[in-house]
């Protein structure tokens, strides 16, 4: 269940941010402790909401994402995609998280707010966190990526090391025809983060991308061929 996987230390950034993952009305304040909100009741079990101490998670939250602009109040329909994405990537940094799962995490998003959101992302995997990437655009993956895995139709025909693949290998693998895709490979019992293939898979395939931090944890990334108005935000 989602209650049991975010008590085990998951957390999920979906494609759709504004339908599925903002309170659009709301602050960025209420939008980044939505997932915290446990921490912030005391007693517990009476279920009295602290104000002060989520607004202060808050705002250092927002400081430390460079959340523009800087105002936990403001309504985040406000904000730029680029930092309603940093709001919901902060809702899983007020608690320690063991896997983010990030998916299409830079749709809708401009150039320079990308480029944030990628030194951000691995920064996370530096740290330890594992992290799962979603991606329609290959080159993100492999920029962010460590370890490759290649999806056909729920099944992986491929896994390598980021470096030793690039975009043309990758879609090669991606449109290779149903009758030549090869059976999927043992599942690996090493590394600490599982990649599945469950979500979406489209008729051209997709590719799944891994990355493991510098640290103890891992991250991993998928990349699913672009289609048509993949990128509308």
């Amino acid at each position: 269940s989602t209650t049991r996987a975010v008590r085990m230390g998951m957390g999920l950034a979906p494609e759709e941010r504004k339908a599925q993952a903002l309170l659009l009305d709301h602050p960025v304040a209420q939008n980044i402790t939505l997932a915290s909100l446990s921490r912030y009741t005391k007693p517990r079990w009476l279920g009295w909401l602290d104000r002060r101490s989520e607004f202060a998670e808050a705002k250092r939250l927002s400081e430390a994402l460079d959340i523009r602009p800087p105002d936990p109040r403001r309504p985040i329909r406000t904000l730029s995609g680029g930092n309603q994405q940093k709001a919901v990537l902060g809702r899983w940094l007020a608690e320690d998280r063991k896997l983010l799962l990030l998916d299409e995490p830079t749709r809708g998003v401009d150039v320079g707010a990308r480029a944030e959101l990628y030194a951000l992302v691995r920064k996370l995997a530096d740290d330890g966190i594992g992290v799962l990437l979603v991606s329609s655009e290959v080159p993100e993956v492999l920029g962010l990526a460590d370890r490759v895995l290649v999806v056909r139709e729920g099944r992986i025909v491929h896994e390598a090391p980021a470096e030793d693949l690039d975009e043309h290998r990758v879609l090669d693998l991606v449109m290779v025809s149903a009758q030549d895709t090869p059976a999927p490979a043992p599942a690996s019992a090493s590394g600490s983060v599982s990649a599945s293939d469950s979500g979406p898979v489209s008729d051209s395939g997709s590719a799944s991308a891994s990355e493991s931090g510098s640290g103890s944890g891992s991250g991993s990334g998928v990349a699913n061929p672009p289609s048509e108005g993949a990128f509308d935000d």
